[in-house]
């Protein structure tokens, strides 16, 4: 295929969000060979009538837009995107998030650099509107001792040797992940179970769990608004139910290790 990677975007209202979004992904993947695939959740707004043609005008015939009849959520619709692709990569983007500029090519390359690496995905920063603007969103998960997840060093300076070191992760977030097509396939995609949270810690602990790396590169940047999804945060504890029941065992506490190889210490 002429197309490397596949970018998955699935979308539910919030199409300035969207808009943006697209128009930063031009502007920053410029000469690389993607195709562009935004899966609609049933948006009500002016998504399905903008949006192909916004597609079409940035990306050509590399850009499809597919319309599901009812919302089926990030997992579905990021499944769907990936059996639609064609691309050796997938990149799973939220539309909330604006890719910088050079965001691209260190994703990739990292795969031949590490042939045992699952995922990877940028560093993830505020907006610069936003009162922490232009810190760390998330460089990385880390899992405490009583086993709750957390973003690693959330809130410090992007400028920050903290935030410039690359580690290795049991789980790293989908709002920019890549992953080669084949592996996401064979890992068994999404687990659907999930309404729009824990779908990415799930993958993560299965390819984790088989003995896969994971890692943010610090080289490549993103800003992401976080959360921008009407009804995000509704069905948090039956998404953690059902994780705790399923892959909970698989994790490991490692938020002590992270800091102690920066040269710190957790006390509680």
């Amino acid at each position: 295929s002429e197309i490397e990677s596949s970018v998955i975007i699935p979308v539910f209202n919030q199409w300035e969000l969207t808009r943006a979004c697209l128009k930063a992904l031009a502007a920053t993947t410029e000469g690389k060979a993607i195709e562009v695939i935004v899966v609609d959740n049933a948006s009500s707004d002016e998504t399905p009538e903008a949006c192909p043609i916004l597609g079409e005008r940035l990306f050509g015939k590399f850009f499809r837009y597919h319309r599901c009849p009812t919302n089926r959520n990030f997992g579905p619709a990021s499944n769907l995107g990936a059996q639609m692709a064609v691309g050796e990569f997938l990149i799973f983007l939220n539309n909330d998030t604006v890719p910088l500029s050079g965001w691209y090519q260190p994703l990739i390359a990292y795969f031949s650099t590490w042939p045992d690496l699952a995922a990877t995905g940028p560093l993830l920063l505020y907006p610069e509107s936003e009162p922490f603007g232009f810190t760390v969103q998330h460089l990385g998960v880390f899992v405490s001792p009583l086993m709750k997840v957390g973003h690693l060093y959330e809130g410090i300076s992007v400028d920050c040797a903290l935030a410039k070191k690359r580690r290795f992760f049991q789980i790293i977030t989908a709002a920019c992940m890549v992953m080669r097509r084949a592996l996401f396939m064979e890992t068994g995609m999404f687990d659907e179970n999930y309404v729009n949270g824990f779908e990415d810690v799930d993958i993560c602990v299965r390819l984790s769990s088989k003995g896969y790396r994971l890692t943010v590169n610090p080289d490549a940047r993103v800003i992401h608004h976080t959360s921008q999804t009407p009804g995000r945060h509704q069905h948090e504890e039956e998404n953690s139910q059902y994780f705790a029941a399923h892959r909970l065992s698989s994790l490991v506490p490692d938020w002590h290790l992270h800091i102690k190889n920066d040269g710190m210490f957790l006390r509680l």
